[in-house]
C-alpha cells in the first residue's frame, strides 16, 4: 500500500468496515465516483485484496481456535439418543461432517497438484 495516498489507504479501510460503497465514500470523505475511480486502478485493486486477504485470514484463523468443539458438538448432535434432538438435526449435523471431511479432502488434493506442479521442470509447464 506504499503507493497509496493517505486518503485511498482510508478508503481501503472503509470499504472493509462499511456495508456498500456510498458508505465507505462518505467515512472516507470522497466522492463516491472517486472510490469507484480508485477500485479502477490496478495499485488500488491489489492493495484492496492483499487487505481482504489480511482480514480473511485473520477470521479463518480465529474460526481454526474453534474448530474441535465444533466439531464436538456436531458429533454430539449427530449421535445423540435424546429425544429434543430431532432426525433432521441429526441428519445436517452428519451432512455436514461428511461435507467439511471431503473438502479437507478437496483442500489435501489441491496442496498435491501444486506440489506436482511446482515440481515439474519449468520447460514442461511452458509447454501446456
Amino acid at each position: 500500500m506504499t503507493d497509496l495516498t493517505s486518503n485511498q489507504r482510508r478508503a481501503i479501510v472503509h470499504l472493509l468496515q462499511q456495508d456498500t460503497i456510498t458508505a465507505a465514500a462518505v467515512a472516507t470523505g470522497v466522492t463516491r465516483q472517486t472510490l469507484h475511480l480508485w477500485l479502477q486502478r490496478p495499485e488500488f485493486q491489489a492493495a484492496y485484496r492483499a487487505a481482504k486477504r489480511e482480514v480473511y485470514g485473520h477470521a479463518v484463523t480465529k474460526l481454526q481456535k474453534h474448530a474441535s468443539k465444533a466439531a464436538d458438538v456436531l458429533y454430539e448432535l449427530m449421535t445423540s439418543d435424546s429425544e429434543d434432538v430431532s432426525a433432521g438435526v441429526k441428519l445436517g449435523a452428519a451432512r455436514t461432517i461428511l461435507d467439511l471431511a471431503a473438502g479437507a479432502s478437496m483442500d489435501d488434493l489441491a496442496a498435491e497438484v501444486e506440489e506436482l506442479r511446482n515440481a515439474l521442470p519449468e520447460a514442461s509447464r511452458a509447454a501446456n
